[in-house]
């Protein structure tokens, strides 16, 4: 009987043990996990802040310069919305040819006609968006074309509103603002690729910035420096005159680019154009102004 007991005791503290040990195991385990898990959460949070930071840099770079010149855009409309009041009959005239102030000899042009000026307008700001795209100092004057089409735009609408009350509000909604802003949006485009190009032309021209970033891009940079087989025989004068070699092309290709872009935006010009000759066809008549 003392023998059974015995070893039933044993028996007993072996479970007990057994339950021990296998507690602390499994207190052990959940002290590892939630230590894994709390290294993984502290490493997630900065990727995401980083990815974060990644995306508004990227959109900014993106978008940034047409948002700047967006806010040139409108403070031109502004501008010019509350300048109207202050215009004289023969300062509208005189600026017909650039923006929409003279609706007495538009009401009574034809459909060709309508759109030769609407177009002729359009034409003049994409001209000179262009051109000065093509100099160093077009990201200075850029702007300021684009503040002074604002200009232009506000002081329609603010003609209208002045003249004509609520009646003129609606005419310029209906029949000019959707060609204005197919046309302003155009207009951003090309003045975004105008102040990049000068932006480079400042660059190769007084800074001889040796490393465009789109060249270094398209991967013909190795092509290019080893048509000049740079030697070490020939030293630095050989590879300056690579890397020369290197950045005109560069130039040529943005330029290429950039003509590429004009032509494009000229399309979209004529198509606003088209608009608003079609809507001041159709609805223009329908306003006793």
């Amino acid at each position: 009987m003392k023998g059974f007991v015995f070893t039933f005791n044993r028996k007993r503290s072996k479970t007990k043990a057994y339950k021990s040990a296998h507690e602390d195991l499994n207190d052990n385990s959940y002290e590892d996990k939630t230590t894994v898990s709390g290294n993984s959460m502290s490493s997630i949070i900065p990727k995401a802040i980083k990815s974060r930071d990644i995306d508004v840099k990227r959109y900014t770079e993106k978008y940034g310069l047409l948002v700047f010149l967006a806010a040139f855009l409108l403070f031109g409309v502004l501008y010019g919305s509350f300048t109207a009041k202050a215009a004289d009959d023969q300062l509208l005239i005189s600026l017909d040819f650039l923006f929409t102030t003279n609706l007495e000899s538009r009401m009574t042009q034809s459909f060709m006609e309508t759109f030769s000026s609407c177009f002729s307008s359009n034409f003049v700001f994409l001209l000179a968006v262009f051109l000065v795209g093509l100099s160093p100092w077009g990201m200075a004057v850029t702007p300021l074309i684009v503040a002074f089409k604002g200009f232009g735009i506000g002081l329609c609408a603010g003609y209208l509103y002045i003249s004509f009350g609520f009646q003129g509000i609606g005419f310029y909604m209906l029949v000019l603002l959707t060609g204005l802003f197919i046309f302003s949006v155009a207009m951003l485009i090309l003045s975004k690729h105008a102040i990049s190009l000068s932006l480079k032309l400042m660059r190769q021209i007084f800074f001889d910035n040796s490393k465009l970033e789109s060249y270094k891009k398209s991967g013909d940079a190795g092509k290019r420096t080893s048509f000049f087989h740079v030697s070490s025989a020939r030293g630095l004068d050989g590879a300056s005159c690579a890397q020369n070699d290197i950045n005109n092309y560069s130039l040529k290709s943005d330029v290429k680019d950039y003509f590429f872009h004009g032509g494009q935006i000229l399309i979209l010009s004529a198509v606003a154009a088209l608009t608003d000759t079609i809507l001041w066809c159709s609805f223009a008549p329908l306003f006793n102004l």
